[in-house]
């Protein structure tokens, strides 16, 4: 048998008893919030037990529920299609930037349609609790690990980033329960980080995942993890879609961090806000400078 989910479920809808038929009903009639729901949620949203949705999914075809709902989050969301996949010979830079644009958008819509808004809130609970935040990333996904760097610094959190992967690995060999090892690959795959996140793991540290990369092998290492909408790799663009569905993770988290502890993190924003506030070129020094020119 062959498809997505939702082909595969109405294929063989026909054949299914009377309980597997009510899981599908409820898969088909509510796709997108079934992306964000574990097997012991949907079967709490359906009254059956584990056995039951397994049963169901090895009845269309699949191992298992992860399967399934791998399918289903490729089937809900509008494709990401690769930008240079995109592009005429005869695109000029408006068209190019139109095209780019909404690729990014789209990305951060999917991003908002898949977000497992539970998970995102044990983020938020852990890093705003942990004596430590120790990031791991390297690559394309350092850029979205150094805007959460950044960001959680803010909130006055206590934070390590050193941008060299042995260093990363050094960083994580240190780990102590309290603290957190944040893991942040686009692919879900990156071997450095994927290797950091085992270890910080295995000396205690909860760690938290964010990738693009469904069921991939970050996610073996994460207590918690948070998808962004994946779009394929492209030799010429890299995975544009993705990055930018991974700062929408970012931003979402920083955000509801923000609003958790707003009172205590007040302080905070503002110091760091005044630091911000001075590197920047005031009246005065733009006088000078255009007098200089």
């Amino acid at each position: 048998m062959v498809g997505g989910a939702l082909t595969r479920i109405k294929a063989g809808y026909d054949s299914l008893s009377r309980t597997h038929k009510e899981i599908a009903d409820y898969i088909l009639n509510n796709a997108t919030a079934c992306t964000r729901l574990s097997i012991t949620e949907l079967g709490k949203r359906l009254g059956c037990s584990k056995t039951a949705i397994l049963r169901f999914c090895r009845a269309i075809g699949y191992e298992g529920y992860r399967s399934l709902r791998t399918d289903l989050i490729g089937d809900v969301g509008e494709q990401l299609h690769r930008i240079h996949d995109m592009l005429e010979p005869t695109d000029g830079p408006d068209a190019i930037a139109l095209k780019v644009c909404r690729a990014n958008a789209r990305a951060a819509q999917e991003t908002a349609r898949i977000l497992h808004t539970g998970e995102l809130e044990k983020a938020a609970e852990t890093l705003l609790s942990a004596s430590r935040i120790k990031f791991f990333a390297t690559g394309g996904s350092a850029v979205v690990a150094l805007d959460a760097y950044q960001k959680f610094l803010r909130l006055g959190l206590i934070c390590l980033y050193p941008n060299e992967e042995r260093l990363q690995g050094m960083l994580a060999s240190l780990c102590q329960p309290g603290e957190v090892g944040l893991g942040i690959s686009l692919s879900g795959a990156t071997r450095s980080t994927v290797m950091a996140m085992q270890t910080a793991r295995q000396n205690g540290a909860t760690t938290i995942g964010i990738t693009g990369g469904v069921d991939s092998p970050i996610t073996r290492f994460s207590d918690i993890y948070l998808y962004g909408a994946h779009s394929p790799m492209s030799h010429i663009t890299g995975t544009i879609e993705t990055r930018t569905a991974l700062l929408s993770v970012v931003d979402s988290l920083f955000m509801l961090m923000v609003s958790k502890r707003l009172k205590s993190t007040e302080e905070s924003l503002e110091k760091t806000q005044r630091v911000i506030e001075n590197d920047r070129f005031d009246e005065r020094m733009m006088k000078y400078l255009a007098e200089g020119d």
